[in-house]
């Protein structure tokens, strides 16, 4: 084998890195992608400030309105995604498949395992709007 057939050492090493930077580059962007399809399926919501007192069914959510306490949930049950749309007996009760829920959001009868999505809120000062965002 003579000398001249041989790759320098800095030009391999170039090459190697220039090898793994592609990928690394794809990476990168589907997990850009990735993050922008979350933040593009959060869904902003703005409920009303005068809400009634008690149970509401708004726009996929279930909201539970005491005075100034309020909790909202997501409407999807945890079960196969049905939308909850009812409350009966202090049971929030899942159409498809008949999950119950506590008004906490807590499972109390399946076939659904998991509690009800808990969402966060806030509320406008000035308006007293309430904005949250599910998705």
């Amino acid at each position: 084998m003579n000398n001249n057939s041989k790759i320098p050492r800095r030009k391999f090493l170039k090459s190697i890195a220039g090898l793994l930077v592609i990928p690394s580059i794809a990476v990168w962007i589907e997990s850009i992608k990735t993050r922008l399809k979350i933040n593009l399926k959060s869904k902003k919501i703005v409920l009303p400030p005068d809400l009634n007192e008690g149970i509401v069914f708004y726009d996929g959510l279930i909201v539970k309105k005491n005075g100034e306490n309020i909790k909202i949930f997501s409407s999807t049950c945890t079960h196969l995604g049905c939308k909850i749309n009812q409350e009966k007996n202090n049971r929030f009760v899942c159409p498809c498949h008949g999950s119950q829920f506590t008004l906490s959001g807590e499972v109390v009868k399946g076939p659904a395992t998991k509690n009800l999505m808990q969402l966060n809120f806030t509320k406008d000062k000035k308006t007293g709007k309430i904005i949250v965002y599910a998705g």
